[in-house]
């Protein structure tokens, strides 16, 4: 359980530093 515990917690992690990443190329295009 506890493994998966922290594979949920990558996932996530994985999910804010894309959608920033993301925000980022967006916004660095519009500038």
């Amino acid at each position: 359980m506890a493994c998966f515990s922290l594979v949920l917690q990558l996932e996530l992690l994985n999910t804010a530093w894309y959608s920033r990443l993301h925000l980022y190329l967006l916004t660095g295009f519009h500038l």
